[in-house]
């Protein structure tokens, strides 16, 4: 007997015959499949672009730290709003920050403009004392709140 062709097999049986193709399976996989789109996937922003940005010349303390969130909730800003960075390396010019504020606290801070609100290249600038100082000087945490007050306008 020949090799009976699958379109003549209806002549063998009287049922209803279902040919079933693996080569026609697979092409319509391939098929979906290279329809599928690729999602829009969206970056999460690195930590360094939040838009206040706290920078010390050393480590900040927990006393420290717990005192300047006390002053920064008081004017409804939360950690997740700043980034803090370990570094007094200055701004470079002609660099966009992708920060909106910058409050730096050193033991060299410039008299002349401690705690007044700087606007350099569209980041308002608020130079401090050392939070230990601050902390410690009743003085110079009425200045630093002021400053901190004028540069979140409220």
């Amino acid at each position: 007997m020949n090799k009976l062709n699958p379109k003549d097999l209806h002549l063998l049986i009287d049922e209803p015959i279902y040919v079933l193709n693996d080569h026609i399976h697979k092409q319509e996989e391939e098929i979906e499949e290279s329809k599928v789109e690729e999602p829009n996937v969206e970056l999460a922003k690195p930590e360094t672009t939040k838009e206040i940005i706290v920078i010390t010349g050393s480590s900040i303390s927990p006393e420290d730290e717990e005192f300047l969130f006390k002053g920064l909730n008081a004017l409804d800003i939360t950690k997740d709003n700043v980034s803090i960075l370990n570094s007094l390396t200055p701004s470079q010019d002609g660099v966009q920050s992708p920060h909106k504020k910058e409050i730096r606290f050193s033991e060299n801070s410039d008299e002349q403009n401690i705690y007044t609100i700087i606007d350099n290249s569209g980041v308002s600038q608020l130079q401090c004392h050392t939070l230990s100082n601050i902390r410690s000087d009743q003085d110079l945490k009425v200045k630093f709140w002021l400053g901190l007050k004028a540069m979140f306008g409220k």
